[in-house]
């Protein structure tokens, strides 16, 4: 190796190191809030992305589900008891339709979404359709379930008949 090229090695090896140690410095006053607000933006401002809730529609049964729905807002279970009718205008609906036996069908919803109320399962078995509703209560966020959770309702068959058809809702905790 000549010298010239030892020369041009050690330079852009010294570049090199002196780009990262300021690159060091730099990156940490780009986070430095002092940092935005030099710039005239407000740093509360910059959010985070709230997250999602994965609604999951399972069908476990045997039978075809023709439409499976859940209603959400995200009016918080304090603003139901101060005004029911504004609370319930606010309802969102979520449904899905089709899902043969075995399946799984998703939907995403954007936080905030601060109660969900899951609905009713219309279910075809044997040429007979059955309208499977739920029957536990309202879930709300901070209690039941949190943004990032995926909330499972399953169509559980626990007969021969389109009776033995359930309903039933769980949360898996989100990472």
């Amino acid at each position: 190796m000549s010298m010239k090229t030892l020369r041009t090695t050690k330079y852009l090896a010294g570049a090199v190191l002196l780009a990262s140690l300021l690159g060091c410095g730099l990156s940490t006053e780009l986070f430095n809030p002092d940092f935005f607000s030099s710039l005239g933006i407000d740093a509360q401002s910059i959010a985070r992305s709230p997250g999602r809730i994965v609604l999951a529609f399972r069908n476990y049964s045997n039978a075809t589900i023709v439409f499976a729905s859940a209603t959400y807002t995200d009016r918080s279970i304090t603003q139901f008891a101060q005004n029911e009718a504004e609370f319930t205008a606010s309802l969102r609906l979520a449904d899905v339709q089709n899902v043969a036996a075995n399946e799984t069908r998703t939907l995403v919803l954007d936080c905030p979404v601060r109660v969900i109320v899951p609905g009713g399962i219309t279910a075809v078995t044997d040429e007979s359709a059955a309208d499977v509703t739920y029957q536990g209560s309202l879930l709300v966020v901070d209690e039941d379930y949190e943004c990032g959770d995926v909330i499972e309702m399953g169509l559980v068959q626990t007969g021969d008949t389109a009776d033995s058809l359930t309903l039933q809702v769980r949360v898996l905790p989100g990472r």
